[in-house]
């Protein structure tokens, strides 16, 4: 049986990108995004056994969408008119940031830790 990524998972993408509607991205591209970062679930089976459960990071799917969104207003220029000052670049400078604060939360949340092997030392 094949694990589909949850309606919730889903909605909580369009919170964490600020996209309410299926306007420019439908369920089906969110749930696409997801998919892309399966992770070992609860029980410890990985993404490839048989007897995987689902679980994704959601952190770096959010992150592609900001990064979509900085690409598409990459092309915004600075001006000046009328004795104003507009910044689009700032636009895209805050969307680049979002999106790489959100991938340095990647990595299903927890801590990555290393067993570390002296050869100095007498065991």
């Amino acid at each position: 049986m094949a694990v589909t990524v949850p309606d919730a998972m889903v909605a909580r993408l369009r919170r964490l990108t600020a996209e309410p509607t299926a306007t420019t991205y439908t369920d089906a591209d969110l749930s696409e995004c997801i998919e892309r970062y399966p992770l070992a679930d609860a029980d410890g089976y990985a993404p490839d056994s048989d007897l995987w459960a689902g679980a994704w990071d959601i952190n770096p799917a959010a992150a592609d969408i900001w990064e979509e969104k900085a690409a598409a207003l990459a092309a915004a220029f600075d001006f000046a008119a009328d004795g104003g000052d507009y910044k689009r670049s700032q636009q895209v400078k805050a969307l680049q940031e979002l999106g790489a604060s959100l991938r340095a939360k990647a990595g299903g949340g927890g801590v990555l830790t290393a067993q570390l092997v002296r050869d100095d030392v007498a065991q």
